[in-house]
């Protein structure tokens, strides 16, 4: 068995560090729960630099997980396991190493509790600087409502469908039809769907840092918005406006000046 880390998205602002497991030919792949620009990174040394202001603390983490994925393996592979064969070694491993590094969820084939995990989501999430540093900043109440809005049309699509909806179904497949009911059912629009992706892309992203799940299917969503026409006033329409006599308004002619000058 092989142990390493690496970074997951390199060329990001910020990456999560996997763990990557080397076993009988197979390669599995965990999130550490560690999160970092990747200038504090060394790929070379697998670790992380001295720059790195939670440098001891993700240093420490990983040496913990590592002496942690020893000890499950040699506890598989010499108590009474060395006559298993090979994948069921792998299988067992992978389901003791996710446990581990997330003990507060049920991982049990790939499934845990999505919607109860999105209300967590609701509840604790704050917004990321510039740089891809978590801040201490809330989003606003609308933005809020709008994750409310998100997790209960999910609520609402997996019963309409019987669909238990865990991590490993946010699959291409889910958001093709997922997207289908939102459109024909909901009738909501490209860019309010483009909105509806966008939060659930963020939650995914969220989860994933808690290594509440290690897939990464959801990625690849998009949705195209439709063009629509801008619709301009013409020249004869500004001037009427801007010679509109409005001196019995003065707040009004402030608006309209601050709109002539936009």
């Amino acid at each position: 068995m092989r142990i390493s880390f690496y970074l997951d998205k390199p060329n990001e602002a910020r990456s999560v560090v996997m763990l990557n497991i080397a076993l009988f030919g197979e390669r599995l792949r965990f999130g550490t729960g560690i999160s970092l620009e990747p200038k504090h990174w060394n790929t070379e040394r697998q670790e992380s630099r001295s720059t790195d202001p939670l440098r001891n603390a993700n240093q420490m983490r990983m040496q913990n997980i590592s002496r942690a994925v020893t000890d499950v393996y040699n506890s598989l592979h010499l108590n009474g396991h060395s006559t298993s064969s090979k994948s069921e070694i792998v299988n067992e491993l992978k389901v003791k190493v996710q446990d581990l590094l997330t003990p507060n969820h049920n991982h049990e084939n790939g499934k845990s509790s999505l919607l109860d995990d999105f209300n967590e989501f609701i509840d604790s999430y704050t917004l990321r600087s510039a740089t891809g540093l978590t801040t201490t900043t809330r989003p606003l109440p609308r933005t809020i409502q709008a994750y409310k809005v998100v997790r209960k049309s999910l609520e609402e699509f997996g019963s309409q469908h019987k669909v238990h909806l865990t991590y490993n179904a946010i699959s291409l497949e889910f958001y093709s039809k997922y997207s289908a009911w939102l459109t024909s059912f909901k009738n909501v629009t490209d860019a309010t769907l483009s909105n509806y992706i966008k939060i659930l892309k963020t939650f995914m992203k969220w989860a994933r840092d808690r290594d509440y799940h290690d897939t990464s299917q959801f990625e690849k969503f998009y949705r195209q918005k439709s063009p629509t026409d801008t619709i301009a006033l013409s020249v004869d329409e500004i001037r009427i406006i801007r010679d509109l006599d409005l001196s019995n308004n003065p707040r009004l002619s402030r608006v309209r000046d601050h709109f002539l000058l936009q």
